[in-house]
């Protein structure tokens, strides 16, 4: 009688441990996905100024725009530099991750910290 009464808890608790992990892994995800938001949307904010080449998708940036192959991929840069040459510095996103391209050496600071 009180096997059967232990088989029904038990399985009452592999329910709600189930449940609890799962919460816990879906909490976990969510919680990293804002952070990876909160980090693009401040590099976004603090790169919105440097002028950038049109037509940059959210997430993906450039990517979808530039060549595959190296020697294609620097011709392009190269292309796109002697195109904006006007501006001191040119804003390429690569994903998430912003690239500052420049062709001056009067626009790099060094930085002393």
């Amino acid at each position: 009688m009180v096997a059967v009464w232990l088989v029904h808890v038990g399985q009452k608790l592999l329910l709600w441990g189930a449940l609890s992990a799962v919460s816990l892994a879906c909490a976990t995800l969510i919680l990293s996905f804002l952070q990876m938001m909160a980090s693009y949307a401040y590099n976004w904010l603090q790169m919105r100024p440097i002028p950038t080449i049109p037509g940059a998708y959210p997430f993906l940036g450039h990517l979808l725009m530039l060549e595959r192959g190296g020697k294609e991929f620097f011709q392009q840069l190269i292309h796109y530099s002697e195109e904006y040459r006007h501006v001191p510095m040119l804003k390429l996103w690569l994903g998430t991750v912003p690239v500052i391209a420049t062709d001056k050496a009067e626009t790099v600071e060094v930085s002393r910290w």
